[in-house]
């Protein structure tokens, strides 16, 4: 169990990495989303017609460093935990 929670943490790591780093390319569909509707999104998005973009360019540092957080987290050696 525990090489899936770590694996998925990983995982986790990844995608907001990449959620920081394709802001700057796709800035119309990264991000955090607010539909009128009151639902939300947050991440790369296909349909974002109708919401409004709620964090703008900071989204890229905010999503760096959950990356960067989880990567130390991660990143530690098991002899040490």
């Amino acid at each position: 169990m525990t090489q899936f929670l770590r694996a998925s943490a990983w995982l986790v790591c990844a995608v907001f990495a990449l959620i920081g780093l394709a802001k700057p390319y796709f800035p119309a569909h990264v991000g955090f989303f607010v539909y009128p509707d009151h639902h939300w999104a947050f991440g790369l998005i296909r349909n974002t017609q109708g919401s409004s973009e709620i964090l703008g360019v900071f989204v890229i540092p905010i999503a760096l460093s959950v990356a960067a957080l989880l990567l130390l987290t991660l990143d530690r050696d098991r002899a040490c935990s």
